[in-house]
């Protein structure tokens, strides 16, 4: 389940969109996978997306590619739940979107047009350096500038910040040592 409202992850696809431009190559956007821990066998380190994917999708499931494509805009490529992960994780909330499945196929039948990566590689395409860091250069232009959503985060994070050095500065006495003063804040 996505943290930001669909109108505000509309409204960044469309200014990312226009950012592109319709000579744009083809971005796709992956969200990266999750990273095994040594020797953890089946356990990884807690997944995080890449800042570009995650931004434009407020997702945090691995797996997926958003693809801009200027002749027909975006489409989100997602890693659908399986019956395991219903099992073993529970309350894993299912992604709208093309199966990630399919991609190689839409990739196939673009062959012969200019492609880019961002965030996570994606196998089987080889993205022009140059292109790639002018393309992410206008994802950040637009990432600039913050929206409501962003605004409303950084509020919270100042009003807890706040909060937890209050909470210190009352701690803080003859006889408390740092480690109580650390648990308070």
């Amino acid at each position: 389940m996505a943290i930001f409202e669909a109108s505000i992850l509309d409204d960044r696809q469309r200014r990312v969109a226009q950012a592109f431009g319709k000579e744009a190559p083809i971005v796709l956007i992956g969200a990266g996978e999750p990273i095994p821990k040594p020797g953890g066998h089946d356990q990884v380190y807690p997944f995080i997306p890449y800042p570009q994917y995650y931004w434009l999708t407020g997702l945090r499931r691995p797996g997926g590619v958003l693809v801009f494509d200027p002749l027909v805009g975006w489409t989100h490529y997602v890693q659908h739940v399986t019956d395991a992960e219903r099992l073993w994780e529970g309350g894993v909330v299912e992604v709208e979107g093309e199966s990630v499945a399919k991609l190689d196929a839409w990739l196939a039948k673009q062959k012969d047009r200019k492609m880019v990566t961002l965030g996570a590689g994606v196998t089987g395409v080889t993205s022009d350096r140059d292109l790639t860091s002018e393309m992410a250069l206008r994802v950040d232009r637009v990432r600039r500038h913050l929206d409501r959503a962003e605004l409303a985060i950084m509020e919270k994070a100042v009003l807890a910040t706040a909060a937890g050095h209050k909470k210190a500065k009352e701690a803080i006495g003859e006889g408390v040592t740092e480690r109580q003063v650390q648990i308070a804040l």
